[in-house]
């Protein structure tokens, strides 16, 4: 079953996607193979391995084909609603194959945009920044800042989760006049490097312009790409979409692990978000719930990974030491 549907793809996937595709294709494929019938350990595989060269940039995006914001914001939106679907689907069995099932549905939503939001927005709010701040568009005169002018092209005709990572180095930039900040917040958040942004189908080739009047409008700017392309790396995001859906002392459980991710108490209270999300993702279609759930399942992780388990001990060990004895505490 998985050799057919290799054959469908016809793997290697970049033989194929790189000349043909851009990024709305890419997920218009992987829609296809979510929405059949009846779902198949096969098809999401398939669809994961599709996701995986994406997040890896192994899949080069519109080298021949453009795509409009509200375009990509539509199909994403669609796939990931289908992904929160077919998890639900595999939520009523509790058969192995379904257990591989939701381990697989799990991993793409841990590397699929959530979409929706105002594609459009995009677009012309980076033009309206443009001639508020006097940058010079295309024939039109105006200061000279040929990044903005090429990252205003980008974003046009082939807007991607990168540039989430480009608006964040570009505030940090015109928070600190220093290139060398813009390229390491790149290169640590995204992963982007100067010769990848010169290699693009819409290349970034010039350094940006120190215009620090321009971060109020940045950051609104970087709140439009993570409607667009944000998922679970964006928890932040993902709490404020799925408000509506959270009672009070759970977006109050959230919030306090978003704004204090490296406190020594997160591991657990991460334990008790999810246990208060666990019914709401055996809901008609529970995409935010699930997302977030699947975010704190990696910050999960990474919090036990950064404990400091020595100085833990040490501190029980301190406490026992402060105590008496153990035969004073009842201890063998």
């Amino acid at each position: 079953m998985a050799r057919s549907h290799a054959a469908e793809l016809e793997i290697p996937i970049p033989d194929r996607l790189v000349r043909t595709s851009s990024l709305v294709d890419h997920y218009g494929i992987c829609l296809g193979l979510l929405n059949r019938p009846a779902i198949d350990t096969g098809s999401l595989a398939s669809v994961l391995v599709y996701l995986r060269l994406l997040a890896t940039r192994e899949a080069r995006l519109s080298m021949n084909h453009n795509h409009q914001a509200k375009d990509i914001a539509h199909i994403q939106d669609a796939f990931s609603m289908a992904l929160a679907r077919a998890y639900v689907t595999t939520c009523s069995r509790s058969d192995d194959e379904a257990a591989l099932q939701r381990l697989l549905l799990r991993s793409m939503v841990s590397l699929a945009p959530r979409g929706g939001g105002n594609g459009d927005e995009l677009r012309l709010f980076v033009l309206e920044v443009m001639r508020r701040h006097g940058i010079r568009e295309g024939h039109r005169p105006g200061i000279d800042d040929p990044f903005f002018e090429q990252w205003h092209q980008k974003l046009h005709s082939s807007s991607t989760a990168e540039d989430i990572h480009i608006c964040e180095a570009l505030i940090r930039f015109q928070e600190t006049a220093s290139h060398d900040v813009f390229y390491r917040t790149l290169w640590d958040r995204g992963g982007i490097s100067i010769d990848y942004l010169r290699s693009l189908p819409h290349p970034l080739t010039h350094a940006p312009r120190y215009m620090p009047a321009l971060i109020p409008d940045l950051k609104h700017l970087l709140w439009i790409l993570k409607q667009v392309h944000g998922g679970c790396a964006h928890l932040d995001h993902l709490i404020t979409v799925a408000r509506w859906q959270l009672d009070g002392e759970l977006l109050s459980l959230l919030e306090s692990v978003r704004d204090d991710p490296g406190a020594w108490w997160v591991p657990g209270r991460i334990i008790e978000c999810r246990q208060r999300l666990g019914p709401m993702l055996r809901a008609h279609t529970p995409r935010d719930p699930l997302m977030i759930d699947v975010a704190l399942e990696g910050m999960y992780r990474t919090a036990v990974e950064r404990l400091d388990h020595r100085a833990r001990l040490a501190d029980v060990a301190g406490s026992i030491s402060f105590s008496g004895s153990p035969e004073s505490q009842g201890l063998p």
